[in-house]
């Protein structure tokens, strides 16, 4: 979507016969959605150009690495990161919200377990479910 922009990528995928894509909220080049002020006002911008052609997001991914150690500036801004893909993924009716787990030389299930616990209690405002990447 990066080199057409969403709306023409959105209306390729729908004349090609796609009915259904995964939202990446995250990009080389930069977060996207994410760290854009009118975040809110342009994925219901998006919602409404997938809508028009005939197009559903059936899940999303957010960014990642989740977690960085050592990297608390990193891992606080990724942490809202999160939140909005869940919210972003509400609005645009994207079910699923995809998130990687962290991998970390100790602790690692305990760890995990309490960050997809603390996003999961945020999943439920949004009407999101949280899809843990294959790993």
């Amino acid at each position: 979507m990066e080199k057409f922009g969403f709306q023409k990528a959105i209306q390729l995928f729908s004349d090609i016969g796609y009915d259904c894509l995964d939202l990446s909220l995250f990009s080389k080049k930069g977060k996207l959605l994410l760290d854009d002020p009118g975040y809110q006002e342009k994925a219901h911008k998006l919602k409404k150009i997938a809508d028009d052609a005939g197009i559903s997001f059936n899940q999303s991914h957010s960014p990642f690495p989740c977690y960085i150690p050592g990297d608390e500036e990193y891992n606080r801004t990724t942490y809202r990161y999160q939140l909005r893909s869940l919210e972003i993924s509400s609005i645009v009716g994207a079910k699923y919200v995809v998130i990687h787990p962290t991998a970390l030389e100790k602790d690692q299930i305990s760890f995990n377990r309490e960050y997809y616990t603390r996003l999961t209690e945020h999943s439920m405002d949004f009407s999101t479910r949280i899809a843990v990447e294959n790993m």
